[in-house]
């Protein structure tokens, strides 16, 4: 769900693009996945000493505003003067072909965070955020089996033309945004590995020291960690007893996650034996 306008932010827009040349862009782009705790993870760095985020969380700027220019999308951070690390959170970026040769455009030494989720989760979650915003109304198996001709003519045009934003692609790609590594590969292609990050959800949902490790390592901060603040976290969770349709899934990522391991060189949650 999108933050309530900042009006005090916004009250300051044209003062802001004014002033774009003298304000950094983000140091920190969180990619995605999408339903995979990308507004945890941004308001946890965001929640820390030294950390910048937006009154508006996910600026789009990379895939869907690219034609509004660096001014605008400098205007949504501080000033150059600022020590702070500014965070982009829009987990959007990670699917978009277009979005990775952009970042290293405007920023190349730009560090890029993804967090990903157990992919039949992610999946499951996806659908039913659909369902609940009222945008889907077939149940779970026949979604994904109508997933191929719903976004067919997008994933065309985004290739062929990189302004192209893709609507139905980004609400019904329930399986395939799973397909981690097919986006990764991209990124990788862009930026050097030191440069990018990738997450396993669940140990940052449970402060798993090794993962928090991670993250403190890349950014070159200390991050506390207060019980008592209270985070967003988009990735619902669903009680419900695995299917064939969820089996069906874990069998089609199966290739998909080894590709993922070969290219982070790590073990996920759902990767690991005896894991999801």
């Amino acid at each position: 769900m999108p933050r309530p306008r900042n009006t005090a932010f916004w009250a300051t827009a044209p003062f802001r693009k004014l002033t774009a040349a003298r304000r950094k862009t983000a140091d920190i782009v969180i990619c995605g996945a999408q339903k995979s705790g990308t507004t945890y993870l941004a308001e946890l760095l965001a929640s820390q000493p030294g950390f910048y985020e937006p009154p508006i969380k996910e600026v789009f700027f990379f895939n869907a505003h690219w034609q509004r220019g660096t001014a605008w999308y400098a205007s949504h951070f501080q000033l150059q003067s600022s020590d702070a690390l500014q965070i982009d959170a829009s987990p959007a970026y990670m699917i978009h072909p277009a979005v990775p040769a952009r970042i290293r455009e405007v920023n190349p030494e730009a560090r890029l965070v993804f967090i990903l989720r157990d992919p039949v989760a992610r999946a499951y979650s996806h659908y039913q955020h659909n369902r609940r915003a009222g945008l889907e109304d077939l149940d779970f198996a026949d979604a994904l089996a109508a997933e191929e001709s719903r976004i067919a003519a997008d994933l065309e045009a985004m290739e062929a033309d990189p302004d192209v934003v893709g609507v139905d692609f980004a609400l019904y790609s329930y399986r395939t945004r799973g397909t981690y590594a097919r986006y990764l590969r991209r990124f990788y292609e862009e930026f050097q590995p030191a440069s990018i990050l990738v997450l396993d959800s669940e140990r940052v949902f449970n402060h798993d020291p090794t993962e928090m490790g991670l993250l403190e390592a890349f950014v070159g901060r200390t991050i506390e960690l207060d019980s008592t603040k209270r985070l967003s976290t988009n990735a619902g969770k669903y009680a419900r007893e695995p299917s064939e349709t969820d089996r069906e899934l874990r069998a089609f990522y199966e290739p998909w996650d080894a590709e993922l391991v070969e290219l982070t060189g790590r073990q996920f949650s759902w990767t690991e034996p005896g894991g999801s």
